[in-house]
């Protein structure tokens, strides 16, 4: 079955794939329960400390950062494991290089919230 964009129904069909997909990494994957976990404790936080226009734009870039490297890292590492029952060296680079991607992805994160947030909290402390 073709997903024809103009019939709203079939366009329904393909968010509820994604939400799938989502859903499937979310009850599967402790580490991307880790990840949203930590988003919504930087987003509460963020709430808390009044962040700005343009620190909530890179605070939500690095949580859509992490999220996305995450799932494609899943995906790839699913392929990888049914195309691949048993060890093979390139199998085993394809997925060190997907985990790879989650680890850049989460350093960027990890800088923004420290350029973001630490700030904030020296502000908070020295009382000004």
């Amino acid at each position: 079955m073709s997903l024809d964009s103009k019939d709203p129904k079939k366009r329904g069909i393909g968010f509820s794939f994604a939400l799938k997909g989502i859903l499937d990494v979310f009850r599967s994957e402790m580490n991307f329960k880790i990840h949203v976990i930590s988003a919504v404790l930087v987003i509460f936080i963020g709430l808390i400390t009044h962040l700005s226009e343009v620190e909530w734009l890179f605070i939500l870039l690095a949580i859509a950062m992490v999220f996305l490297a995450e799932i494609l890292n899943t995906a790839i590492e699913q392929l990888v494991n049914y195309l691949f029952t048993d060890y093979h060296p390139v199998a085993g680079k394809v997925k060190d290089m997907a985990a790879g991607a989650v680890f850049i992805a989460s350093l960027f994160a990890l800088a923004v919230g420290l350029i973001i947030f630490i700030p904030k909290i020296v502000s908070v402390i020295v009382g000004h």
